[in-house]
């Protein structure tokens, strides 16, 4: 006639769900063996709540002039509770012009905690604006349905390249380059000049197009996913635009007009001048110079462009003048 107690201890699960459990009793022993016991009802109320873990709020795509547009950076998405049934995950870009992302995500009742990851990849524009982009998340299934995700803020750094012109298999810059070089040889006014300086030449600023480089600048200014172009990607393009293979691999004035497509039109080269060895700048609206990546010793290849001339003139020059840019895609 002593009361006994019997205690009830709910179990930590990993759903939502609150759960009914029957306690009945088995008696056994002298004449009690054929007597029965009510059952009591349990009731557990769930303390869990379903929602998603993202492992970033936060990412950024490119460094001017070291990774650029075309880079990408990753999160991931785990839910916090076992689901019911299948439960779908889809990342929304907001401006899929400027990144987009991977596609849906499935989250079962086996994988539910296992996180999925998440890809952002920077598109490469035609402006040189870095660019913020919100990633939503569209949540459907099951017991999730009700559930939101927090957002996830990508900023975009633009690699500073601008438009680009693609010549039958090649991508150029559609413009000179105007950006400071990565890593050694990148003192301005020392080893690159971001504007003319002085009046020879019959031009104006009107002819003027990205700065100057020298040869070891030239070399590391283009962005992640372009080039200073080689000697040889100069031939390719100047084959592209009709020149022989002859005359691509000869010095001097080379081609017939391979020179006069390159300066027309909307992308064309214009007449910037350079700087020279002795610190003056020279010919601006009259001649320009572009460097190649291909160098020997203190000089390098370069193609020279002339108001007056159809053609193309390839030779080597001292690696200290200051020289246009045009960055090829890889």
């Amino acid at each position: 006639n002593t009361a006994q107690t019997v205690t009830i201890t709910g179990v930590a699960d990993d759903d939502i769900a609150n759960e009914t459990v029957t306690i009945s009793h088995t008696i056994a022993g002298s004449d009690y063996a054929a007597v029965t016991s009510a059952n009591v009802t349990a009731t557990v109320t769930d303390d869990d709540t379903a929602g998603v873990t993202n492992s970033k709020t936060a990412r950024t795509l490119g460094t001017l002039g070291a990774l650029g547009e075309a880079g990408t950076a990753t999160y991931t998405v785990v839910l916090n509770t076992q689901p019911t049934g299948d439960v779908t995950i889809t990342p929304v870009s907001s401006d899929t012009g400027a990144a987009t992302v991977s596609g849906v995500m499935t989250f079962t009742t086996v994988n539910w905690n296992t996180a999925q990851t998440v890809t952002i990849t920077g598109v490469a524009d035609d402006d040189i604006a870095n660019e913020t982009v919100t990633i939503s998340h569209t949540i459907a299934g099951s017991d999730y349905a009700a559930v939101t995700s927090a957002n996830v803020t990508a900023i975009v750094t633009d690699d500073g390249i601008g438009a680009s012109v693609v010549i039958g298999s090649q991508t150029w810059s559609a413009s000179n380059v105007s950006l400071a070089p990565t890593a050694s040889n990148n003192t301005l006014g020392t080893d690159y000049w971001n504007a003319y300086v002085g009046t020879h030449g019959s031009g104006s600023a009107a002819d003027e197009d990205g700065y100057y480089y020298t040869w070891d600048a030239a070399m590391n200014v283009c962005p992640s996913g372009w080039s200073l172009p080689s000697d040889s990607d100069w031939k390719v393009l100047e084959g592209q635009l009709g020149m022989s293979t002859t005359q691509q691999n000869l010095t001097g004035w080379r081609g017939t007009d391979e020179g006069t497509k390159l300066k027309v039109g909307v992308n064309g080269v214009k007449l910037a001048g350079n700087r020279g060895t002795n610190g003056s700048f020279y010919d601006r609206g009259n001649n320009t110079y572009l460097w190649s990546s291909t160098g020997s010793g203190s000089t390098a290849y370069s193609r020279y462009l002339y108001t007056l001339e159809a053609r193309v003139l390839r030779s080597t020059v001292d690696k200290a003048y200051g020289f246009s840019v045009r960055c090829l895609k890889d």
